[in-house]
């Protein structure tokens, strides 16, 4: 990913949980289980793709795209820089087949424009007009 991009990254994730091939194999998950196998299943990625928004073309497009050990160095890299991680497989699927540096498909703008709005307000970027007088972030109904 490119570092003077990385500020704008929101990563999308998959994650693929281990599913029991017969109904004797599932067995109910505790919260409590010493071996935390479920929190392991729901934290790692196998496959991320990361979102910038490039103010010139103004439009989104793919900065990173991995699976396995590269997915989760995006996760990772996301979680370190304190990015938003969007897990969704639906929206993953839509986006898999992108290369890096390709332009968001415009029938997603709606949801990526939701995702990456959300990601901003959250890293305490938002408009100008969304400020207070006393410059702070929540949003101002009246603007």
């Amino acid at each position: 990913m490119d570092n003077e991009n990385k500020a704008d990254n929101i990563v999308e994730t998959q994650v693929e949980p281990d599913v029991p091939s017969s109904p004797e194999e599932v067995r109910p998950i505790n919260a409590t289980d010493e071996d935390l196998s479920f929190k392991q299943t729901y934290e790692k990625a196998s496959a991320a793709v990361a979102i910038s928004y490039d103010e010139d073309k103004q439009s989104p497009f793919v900065s990173a795209l991995g699976y396995e050990s590269r997915a989760q160095a995006i996760v990772d890299m996301a979680k370190e820089l304190g990015l938003y991680v969007h897990k969704d497989p639906a929206l993953f699927n839509q986006l898999k087949n992108l290369k890096e540096g390709e332009e968001i498909p415009k029938e997603l703008y709606i949801i990526i424009a939701t995702i990456l709005s959300f990601s901003y307000y959250l890293q305490g970027k938002t408009p100008e007009k969304y400020r207070r007088a006393d410059g702070s972030t929540a949003i101002n109904t009246e603007a």
